[in-house]
């Protein structure tokens, strides 16, 4: 999976969760995936594709 599908996926998550308590549990978790996919895509570059 690229870099993309891993950011469309965590972008998708929260929308999917129905049940109001998971959806709010799941923010804070959905937020330290954006943070490490931004990461591993500064630190990787080019050579992460």
């Amino acid at each position: 999976m690229t870099a993309a599908g891993w950011r469309e996926s965590v972008d998708r998550l929260p929308s999917e969760l129905h049940l109001t308590s998971i959806r709010s549990l799941a923010g804070p978790r959905v937020e330290v995936l954006r943070w490490l996919i931004a990461a591993i895509e500064d630190e990787a570059g080019e050579l992460l594709f």
